[in-house]
């Protein structure tokens, strides 16, 4: 809602927020880092959207077949 609602810089915040509360939300850490990068580079930001299409990567390097084309893409965004 924050992103879609105007306010890019609260859902941002929300998005990095994931990682830093505690191993409950791990899960939801990539999905998190993968809405930022793409709100990152609809904002004009391509250095920290490749931070987070890293990130992506990185936590999903093992992930199930079915979010295999998100990895990827977030692979290719990262270089």
């Amino acid at each position: 809602m924050l992103r879609d609602s105007g306010h890019p810089d609260d859902a941002l915040r929300w998005f990095g927020s994931f990682e830093q509360i505690g191993m409950d939300d791990l899960p939801w850490a990539a999905p998190a880092h993968l809405m930022r990068a793409r709100l990152l580079d609809r904002l004009g930001r391509q250095q920290e959207a490749v931070a987070d299409y890293a990130r992506v990567a990185e936590l999903w390097k093992d992930c199930d077949p079915e979010l295999q084309p998100l990895r990827d893409e977030a692979r290719r965004r990262a270089r």
